[in-house]
This record gives C-alpha cells, sequence and structure tokens, in this order.
C-alpha cells in the first residue's frame, strides 16, 4: 500500500471518529461498489479468480464481522457454498441482514477449547472498531495508534467486553475446501482448534499476515506440506504480502492456475 493512500486512510479514519455517520455512509458505499464491479473486499481475496474451485466446496469465513469475505466469496465463486462463524451478536445480526448471508451462521468464537470468553471490542471517543474485535484485550487495544489516528489521544481508547461462547472448529464436523480466518491474532487457536478438519480435508487457509505467526502456524500444519504463498495479481510460492497470505497444502498446490 502506497504511502500517500495510507495517508488518505488514516485521514478518513480520523474523520469518522469524529463524525460517526461517515464510517457507515463510507462502508455501504464501499459495499455497493464491491456488488456493482463484482470485486472482493481485499485485494488479495481476488486470488480465488486463479483457483480452481470445484462445485459445492465449502468455503468457512471465520470472525465473519460484517459479512463482506463471505459476499466475496459468493461473487467470485458462485458454485461454493459458505459458513460463517462470528460471535458478536451484534455483527451477526448484520450478516443475517444481508443482501447474500453466508448458508449457515455459527454465533461462536473459534479457539483450541470450547468454553465461555470474553470478546473485546476496542473504542475511541466511544466508536466502536468492530472489526478489530479479539478474545485479546491486548491485541484488541494494539491496532489504535498515532499510526492509524492523527491526533491521537491513548486516554480516549476503551474497551467494551461481550461475554461469547467458544467452540473448536473440529467440533463442527466440517468438510471445508476454503477458510478464512480473521481474528486478530488468534489466528493459531483457530487452527489448532481445527487440526483433525484440517487433516482430512487439507483446506486453503487465508489470513493477515500483519498478525500472524506464520513460522509458529506453519509449524503445526507441517505434516500436510503447507506452504506460505503471496497474491499480488499472480500467486507467487514462498512469499508473504505486507497484509493477507495463503496458506496452501501441497494437495491444492495444483489448483493454482497462472493469471
Amino acid at each position: 500500500m502506497g504511502r500517500a493512500h495510507q495517508l488518505f486512510r488514516k485521514a478518513a479514519r480520523t474523520a469518522q471518529v469524529h463524525i460517526p455517520l461517515l464510517r457507515e455512509l463510507g462502508k455501504s458505499t464501499e459495499h455497493r461498489w464491491r456488488r456493482l464491479t463484482r470485486s472482493a473486499h481485499d485485494r488479495e481475496l481476488d486470488g480465488l479468480r486463479l483457483i480452481e474451485v470445484p462445485d459445492g466446496a465449502l468455503f468457512l469465513d471465520v470472525g465473519a464481522n460484517r459479512g463482506w469475505a463471505t459476499h466475496s466469496i459468493r461473487t467470485l465463486c458462485p458454485q461454493a457454498r459458505t459458513e460463517g462463524f462470528e460471535p458478536n451478536p451484534e455483527m451477526a445480526r448484520r450478516i443475517a441482514r444481508l443482501y447474500r448471508p453466508p448458508d449457515a451462521l455459527h454465533r461462536v468464537a473459534l479457539s483450541d477449547r470450547a468454553g465461555e470468553v470474553a470478546l473485546h471490542v476496542p473504542t475511541y471517543r466511544g466508536l466502536a472498531f468492530d472489526g478489530l474485535a479479539s478474545l485479546s484485550e491486548a491485541e484488541a487495544r494494539r491496532w489504535l495508534s498515532p499510526d492509524t489516528l492523527f491526533g491521537f489521544d491513548p486516554g480516549c481508547v476503551g474497551i467494551r467486553r461481550i461475554a461469547v461462547r467458544a467452540a473448536t472448529l473440529d467440533s463442527f464436523g466440517t468438510d471445508p475446501f476454503f477458510i478464512k480466518i480473521d481474528v486478530q491474532g488468534h489466528e493459531h487457536e483457530v487452527i489448532a482448534g481445527g487440526l483433525g478438519t484440517i487433516a482430512s480435508s487439507r483446506p486453503i487457509i487465508f489470513a493477515e499476515s500483519q498478525v500472524l505467526d506464520i513460522a509458529r502456524v506453519l509449524g503445526l500444519l507441517s505434516p500436510w506440506g503447507y506452504r506460505v504463498w503471496r497474491f499480488d495479481g499472480a500467486f507467487r510460492a514462498g512469499e508473504v504480502s505486507e497484509e493477507n497470505v495463503y496458506l496452501v497444502p501441497e494437495s491444492k498446490a495444483g489448483l493454482i492456475r497462472p493469471p
């Protein structure tokens, strides 16, 4: 991402903090634009266009938030089925009202064990940053900083705690082709709770590289020959992008096509 683009997004984010209506207007406008142009909400997710996806393949959206990844998947892979996992009750209600919601929505947090946990939603000047919610309070606080907001005041940062249910991926007995994970630093635990599913299905995994401990996760996935792939218009094995990465098992590497 270029410096000018970063500054523009920082300025827009700061304006939204002071005029919250701007954020909902901006998100609604962006969502409509994505629908019109049939493009993915994350540029790296556009790599799905170059993956051979079987009819009826199951895609899991873990940390579905507002459902944008689900919408992107449905747009790029209309032959696929989708299931979402979102523990935040407000976000789950938004997803249920989507133009094209997932085929199934599980209102739980995925982790390496079942139980009741606290979901931490960071706020700034009272405005909730729902996309930064995490089971880790430290991770929920980390992103809001002078790097992301002009005139940042640490005293304006707050945390809303929501009691939610946690479960393991393995407990759902799914057979996924693809798993998108966006859980703000809890990726390792999600994968650890789904190793049985991963062993049997060998799904392609898409996750944020900024918060992902890639070496640690690849250690978990090493029995199935997973490698990291970067997408920047073409797929490049062994490279890491600045925002999102694909983790691809050896058995599915042949499904990736050249541009």
